[in-house]
């Protein structure tokens, strides 16, 4: 199929195992939105299906890229590397490239790549950087405070700091519109910018927002210990809350109160991958539970869709998502744990680390596991044979503040004693086809 974006098909699978693409192949990135039915790819300007046959069914879109300052991670759980491969990748021998350009050593914590780019805070706005190495700097016309969150989606990058809102064009990060607010959670999802905090859930539409109009108050009870919000189906967003509080709020704006965690359960980290809503949470002192739902049970308010998961050990908050199976690690970094969530009560597979140099984050690449170790080194982990490979072996690993995927690199951020820089580290092979 051919992607509408940037004219290319012929040689990828755009669409195939009745999963689409969130991206186009082209260095820029483009996301896409797709037709349920018959798979078709669209821009994200776009609507509905314009094939007769589906009736002008309303198209999907993907999942927002974000990045908070806790962790730093790239919040996509699962990175396509279409157009590149892990086994087949040609760049033997690739340099490692430090950045000659430095920083302030409060920046990098949150960091994010999408459309070719990367977005990360800098002192005090935000920095883009094209896959040509320019840099862009937003350049505030008054001082704003340290960005906490980065969202990338439709184009824009909305970012948000503790007492303001911004939205910029992705392209150039042009000043498109500003909001002072208190908020700490946000995504844009369905041509809405959402908003939650200390005054509750607001909305605006793109183009409003653009046009300098206020948004709308959804739910007025405060709720700034959210989480960042998950797209369901159909516009509903979910919005997990530290206190155990979960809400659901459709595109007609009706909010539906779920019923709360148990006292002694912390929500931690909430996803949804192929019709499935998951939910983590610790549990008392060294516990953690999994909960799932299929998505329209979520939406309509009911409870989860098979009795939750008790665990005895801690979670570390990260975990990676694809198909019907999520990953998570145990707390000590040395078990990553495999689970079919249409099963819950099937034990889970596990996947060994070594236990010198234990996991610290992780996100999927295709069929791969990519982590960041304690010591700073990456690593990919076939989830079948427990193969584990160094994405690098030039790279030795050091303190690291965040990362992400940028085209078929890891771009890192490491902390200097007065500022920080940044890094790329390109997959490397002993030749075309031959793993390391």
């Amino acid at each position: 199929m051919m992607c509408p974006v940037c004219g290319i098909g012929e040689a990828l699978a755009l669409w195939e195992n009745g999963s689409a693409p969130t991206e186009c192949a082209n260095p820029q990135h483009d996301l896409l939105k797709h037709c349920p039915d018959c798979g078709k790819l669209f821009g994200m300007d776009d609507i509905y299906c314009d094939e007769a046959r589906c009736d002008n069914r309303e198209l999907e879109a993907p999942p927002s890229t974000w990045a908070d300052v806790d962790g730093g991670v790239q919040r996509r759980r699962f990175v396509r590397t279409t157009g590149w491969s892990l086994e087949n990748h040609a760049t033997a021998r690739a340099e490692i490239t430090p950045w000659n350009t430095r920083f302030s050593k409060d920046a990098g914590d949150t960091l994010i790549s999408a459309y070719g780019r990367l977005y990360m805070d800098s002192d005090p706005n935000v920095l883009g950087c094209r896959g040509d190495g320019d840099l862009i700097e937003f350049q505030s016309a008054r001082p704003m405070p340290w960005p906490t969150s980065i969202v990338a989606h439709s184009g824009r990058v909305a970012v948000l700091s503790r007492t303001s809102a911004y939205l910029l064009d992705a392209t150039n990060l042009i000043d498109l519109f500003t909001l002072k607010t208190s908020s700490n959670a946000q995504i844009i999802a369905d041509g809405y910018w959402w908003l939650m905090g200390k005054n509750g859930i607001t909305r605006l539409k793109l183009e409003d927002a653009e046009a300098g109009l206020e948004p709308e108050t959804i739910w007025s009870e405060p709720c700034d210990d959210a989480l960042p919000p998950v797209r369901l189906e159909q516009g509903s967003i979910w919005i997990p809350m530290n206190d155990g509080r979960q809400v659901v709020v459709n595109l007609d704006a009706n909010v539906t109160i779920l019923e709360p965690l148990p006292d002694d359960e912390q929500p931690f980290g909430a996803f949804c991958t192929d019709g499935l809503a998951v939910l983590l949470s610790h549990r008392g002192e060294s516990g953690s539970a999994i909960r799932v739902w299929k998505l329209s049970a979520l939406v309509g308010g009911d409870g989860p869709s098979q009795p939750p998961c008790f665990w005895d050990v801690k979670l570390r908050r990260t975990w990676g998502a694809r198909d019907k199976t999520a990953y998570v690690c145990a707390a000590n970094g040395h078990i990553v744990h495999r689970i079919r969530l249409e099963q819950l009560t099937y034990r889970s597979n596990e996947i060994s680390v070594a236990a010198d140099d234990p996991l610290e984050d992780l996100i999927l690449l295709e069929d791969k596991l990519l982590i960041r170790t304690k010591n700073g080194q990456f690593r990919t982990i076939d989830a079948e044979t427990e193969r584990s490979e160094l994405w690098n072996d030039a790279w030795s690993g050091r303190s690291i503040k965040s990362w992400a995927i940028w085209g078929d690199s890891i771009v890192a951020v490491l902390p200097e004693s007065d500022h920080c820089r940044i890094v790329k580290i390109p997959r490397q092979t002993r030749g075309f086809g031959e793993n390391l």
